[in-house]
């Protein structure tokens, strides 16, 4: 998160640059590093990441020139590229985006690489539903994080993981106990718009994948499912018990996407 540590980064990602142009010119293919944002990581949601990828275009024209010959005049159009954005629905929900603004921003970091087609949870209204509160407090499981966010009256509240909201509720008069929502980073089936007796932010990712298909660009447009909790889900999210029931889940999760690009 400080200075040297984010031109660090960015030397990185011009290095991967320069390696992808020269892939190409070689008569490869046309490689984009495609960053995501992630809740609490540095660039945690599209505006952060925009900037960040901003700053890096600007520390990697001088990388493509000192360590890969470029002449200057080239460099800043191999940075916008081969340098671009990931967009994963779950984070853009949990953070709270407007779906179009994510898109207009994700397209701002460069090249839109890939949406990764995801959901998340959500509960309006804790304070009213403690049988859905006490649900998304029993999904806390050790292997993945699951960042939690609120919006409290007008105020935006974040927390690393499960058992930090746990904490924070057992104050009742806390911002998090009164919050008019909360937003679990937990990636549930993207087909579901209920899960573990709560609802999910699959609205959110059908905004996203719409707006990116009613405002084309130049790009190709790269949509990948991501639901990769099915081993940690409880069976009242979708919990397959065999392997059969894994492949309904999944041919569910496909019908859902293939049906919003047929429309």
């Amino acid at each position: 998160t400080d200075r040297s540590g984010l031109r660090a980064c960015a030397e990185g990602m011009a290095r991967a640059v320069g390696e992808f142009a020269r892939i190409e010119a070689e008569g490869g293919p046309r490689l984009v590093l495609a960053v995501e944002a992630e809740p609490d990581a540095s660039a945690r949601n599209s505006r952060a990441l925009a900037e960040s990828l901003m700053f890096a275009r600007l520390v990697g024209t001088r990388v493509l020139t000192d360590e890969f010959g470029h002449p200057a005049e080239v460099t800043a159009g191999l940075m916008e590229r081969h340098l671009g954005t990931c967009l994963d629905c779950c984070h853009s929900a949990v953070e709270f985006e407007e779906p179009g603004l994510a898109v207009e921003l994700a397209r701002m970091g460069g090249p839109l690489g890939k949406i990764q087609f995801s959901s998340a949870l959500r509960l309006e209204a804790p304070a009213a539903h403690p049988a859905a509160r006490a649900a998304l407090l029993g999904l806390d499981e050790p292997r993945f994080l699951h960042q939690v966010t609120a919006r409290a009256a007008g105020e935006f509240l974040h927390l690393a993981d499960l058992p930090a909201l746990r904490d924070a509720v057992a104050d009742a008069e806390g911002p998090w106990a009164r919050a008019d929502e909360w937003r679990c980073h937990f990636h549930v089936p993207v087909d579901l718009e209920r899960a573990a007796g709560l609802a999910t932010t699959r609205d959110h990712a059908d905004a996203v994948l719409r707006t990116a298909l009613a405002r084309p660009s130049a790009e190709e447009l790269h949509v990948e499912i991501e639901t990769y909790t099915w081993n940690v889900l409880p069976e009242s999210a979708g919990a397959p018990t065999d392997g059969a029931a894994v492949i309904d889940g999944l041919e569910r999760e496909y019908r859902h996407v293939l049906d919003l690009l047929g429309a």
